[in-house]
């Protein structure tokens, strides 16, 4: 979880969206193997006026070239030196399985840059989350068509199947690193969880322990589906609803601090 000190972020993050005059601002930790525009489908979901950033880690996108693993306290520095300066906005932070971990730890770490916070497809806690589902992730062809991650004629493909894999296996590495110690993450954000009732690597019982990590409301979402239920076309008006009550309450303490700010200052 250490990173050096001094030492500016690897982890980039990348503009998904142009609005000229933004009113809000969704921030995407992607999964495991997934890249910053892996969960680009949810831009048409959002409020008008939402501008979408996406994670990128090593070996994907921005950092194509970067071969070395990711680290957890990189990542979570990253969010500060990205949005630390930019003009502040209502913003959610939005994380799917290995993301949600490092989402949660972000609206922890930082919570002045994040008003409510949306965690998908994943267990929270410090537990041995895959032997739970009983998920094999020494297989990592298998572990993807469980997930539902890609097709099986993608993964035909040798230099497709290679790149996937790579990826996976650094980034299911960080599973174990984000949830050591989880219980001491309490976010101050609202906490909205999104879970697929028949998701096999996150099961739908184990959701709701997401509510011992937050000090404000949590509100449970469970969609028909697997690991990815909450992008599936069918349950996009359900996600819909989430997510604008997410940016409700994201507009209403980004307001709320800016007024406890402006008393301070006065």
């Amino acid at each position: 979880m250490r990173r050096e000190s001094g030492r500016a972020p690897r982890a980039r993050w990348v503009s998904l969206s142009r609005v000229i005059r933004p009113r809000a601002r969704l921030v995407i930790f992607p999964h495991a193997g997934g890249g910053p525009t892996a969960l680009l489908s949810l831009a048409r979901l959002c409020p008008e006026g939402t501008e979408l950033w996406g994670l990128a880690m090593t070996g994907r996108d921005v950092r194509a070239r970067d071969t070395e693993a990711d680290d957890v306290a990189d990542l979570v520095a990253s969010v500060a030196a990205e949005f630390g300066g930019r003009e502040p906005l209502p913003t959610v932070f939005l994380g799917c399985s290995l993301g949600a971990l490092v989402a949660a730890r972000a609206a922890h770490a930082h919570p002045h840059l994040c008003d409510a916070l949306i965690v998908a497809s994943q267990t929270p806690g410090d537990r041995d989350r895959f032997a739970e589902a009983g998920v094999d992730i020494s297989d990592l062809e298998g572990f993807l068509l469980t997930a539902g991650m890609t097709e099986p004629e993608i993964l035909e493909i040798k230099q497709i199947r290679d790149d996937l894999c790579g990826r996976l296996s650094k980034d299911l590495a960080l599973v174990d690193d984000c949830a050591t110690d989880f219980g001491a993450v309490r976010c101050d954000q609202d906490l909205y969880v999104l879970s697929g009732i028949d998701d096999p690597i996150a099961p739908v019982q184990a959701m709701s322990a997401w509510r011992g990590h937050s000090r404000g409301t949590t509100t449970g979402m469970a969609l028909p589906g697997g690991h990815f239920a909450f992008l599936e076309p069918d349950n996009h008006q359900l996600t819909r609803m989430l997510l604008s009550a997410a940016f409700e309450t994201a507009d209403r303490s980004h307001h709320a601090r800016r007024d406890v700010d402006r008393l301070r200052v006065g």
